[in-house]
């Protein structure tokens, strides 16, 4: 959190420092062109008193040109600038798409470790819980052979032979029945991990399902995203193609004016002509900057959204992750479950062998 703070501050300075820096290149290059346009405007007064047509209209064909140049030059900046964003959007949807299979890679191995061993113990719970069979410690208890308890020595036990029979009797019918209990908790082992396999490879089915519909998805939304830019630019295109069409149609237009007034010595004529063209390319120029400046902004909006569905991507990825890291810690309490299992059938071991002692005495 700290390091997305700090970029983010990172960014804005810089976003104020690039704003500074246009803001004064944008006014000095307006103050440059208001020198320009005053000096040519006084150029084709002067010529236009003396009665130079000549001059006058290559006054005129020198402004039309530069002014062509300086609209060619907004419009391949703003080209350039378009192309740069698409460069951009193009390298963060690469990114997204990266850090998308290297969070499915780590969700899978996660998942390929953990999902089977989970669904194990779960099954193993669920049916220990609904049989008759008491827990691990309880059967541990329970079943205690009686010569284990201190109840007779083995002095006691060796004096008396009816106590002695009496003795292996008990513990062969509590080893016959410990037996029988085993071997009940052994089938249900069995079946439990029977459950498990097919619960996990259910498990593995709906997750495999799950994913490969939210790839469907994402595909679907990219694919509806690139029509709508294709859309968008082809509309953009014919905007364009329209604009500089009218731009010319008007401009020789206002040329043949021009030169009109001028052959009739029209000065007054050729002033207002002349301004109004001004102010005409002025109104163009303006226009096409507050066009670049709200694609501008429009681009800054698609890649924030496309950063923040990076970050959102990040989050529930690593939110996964931890639900599957603690399904692993579920699955180590399940080996330890079965880790009593052992003990109890080392117990029963221990029984028998200590049976066939006394049988032997």
């Amino acid at each position: 959190v700290i390091e997305r703070q700090n970029l983010r501050r990172k960014h804005a300075h810089e976003m104020a420092l690039l704003k500074e820096s246009a803001d004064h290149e944008r006014r000095s290059t307006r103050s440059a062109l208001a020198e320009e346009n005053d000096r040519v405007l006084r150029q084709e007064i002067s010529a236009a008193r003396d009665g130079d047509e000549a001059k006058l209209l290559t006054l005129l064909r020198d402004e039309k040109n530069r002014h062509a140049s300086e609209i060619e030059a907004l419009e391949k900046r703003h080209q350039h600038e378009r192309d740069a964003l698409d460069a951009r959007q193009r390298e963060m949807e690469e990114r997204l798409r990266q850090e998308q299979k290297l969070a499915l890679a780590a969700a899978e191995k996660v998942k390929t470790a953990s999902l089977m061993k989970l669904s194990a113990e779960h099954a193993l719970s669920s049916t220990v819980q609904g049989s008759k069979t008491p827990p691990p410690q309880a059967i541990v208890k329970s079943k205690t052979l009686p010569f284990a308890t201190g109840r007779k020595s083995d002095s006691a036990i060796q004096s008396n032979p009816s106590d002695l029979e009496k003795e292996i009797r008990e513990l062969r019918r509590q080893v016959a029945a410990y037996k029988r209990e085993l071997e009940d908790t052994a089938q249900q082992l069995v079946l439990a991990q029977k459950q498990a396999s097919a619960s996990g490879a259910e498990a593995r089915a709906e997750v495999e399902r799950l994913w490969k519909q939210d790839l469907r998805r994402q595909k679907a939304l990219h694919v509806t995203e690139v029509e709508k830019l294709e859309e968008k630019t082809s509309a953009l295109t014919a905007e364009f193609e329209e604009r500089h069409r009218r731009i010319a149609l008007e401009s020789a237009e206002t040329l043949e004016k021009q030169l009109a007034a001028a052959k009739d010595g029209d000065e007054k004529r050729l002033l207002e002509l002349i301004s109004e063209e001004k102010a005409q390319l002025r109104a163009s120029i303006v226009n096409l900057k507050k066009l670049h400046d709200s694609e501008r902004k429009e681009w800054r909006r698609l890649s924030q959204a496309k950063s923040r569905l990076v970050e959102s991507t990040k989050f529930t990825d690593g939110a996964v992750i931890t639900k599957l890291q603690t399904a692993s810690k579920a699955k180590q309490m399940a080996e330890s479950e079965l880790a009593g299992l052992e003990e109890r059938r080392k117990l029963h071991h221990e029984h028998e062998a200590e049976l066939k002692r006394l049988e032997a005495e």
